[in-house]
């Protein structure tokens, strides 16, 4: 392929090769972005510093829905089963005029419906994302954040 090829790409052509390089738990994900309209709902609903005598903990509840849509914009739940970036702030990751630092970040494996998790608190910590740089295309991004006090 290429500009001087009478033969061109298709998107057919990109979709295999790019599983061809990808894991092969990646291979849904990459059917899922170029043959159907997939729409996600993630959202922190809870956030909870748990202390103890030997390390504070933060508990993390996150609200995971996957949805298929049609042309016509009727949207049907499908189940969710992905890794997400969880990610821990010393600013609101909002504020993109002072971008904050990210103090942890772990790839955390979510399910649909309610999804409990536990990070180290570490001090200067003020919000937890998830899906903080929107891998996901979320139907509201601005409810993956929540401040921690």
């Amino acid at each position: 392929y290429g500009p001087n090829s009478e033969v061109f790409a298709t998107t057919l052509n990109l979709v295999a090769s790019l599983k061809r390089f990808a894991d092969e738990q990646y291979h849904d994900f990459i059917d899922q972005q170029f043959s159907q309209i997939t729409l996600y709902d993630l959202r922190v609903s809870g956030v909870s510093i748990v202390e103890s005598s030997t390390e504070n903990s933060l508990d993390v509840v996150i609200q995971a829905s996957q949805y298929l849509a049609d042309g016509r914009g009727i949207e049907t739940e499908q189940p969710f089963k992905a890794k997400v970036d969880l990610v821990v702030f010393d600013g609101n990751p909002a504020q993109f005029a002072q971008p904050p630092k990210i103090l942890h970040r772990v790839e955390v494996a979510l399910s649909s419906g309610e999804n409990n998790i536990s990070l180290p608190y570490i001090e200067g910590a003020e919000f937890v994302a998830v899906d903080p740089f929107v891998k996901f295309i979320d139907r509201d991004s601005q409810n993956n954040i929540r401040k921690i006090r």
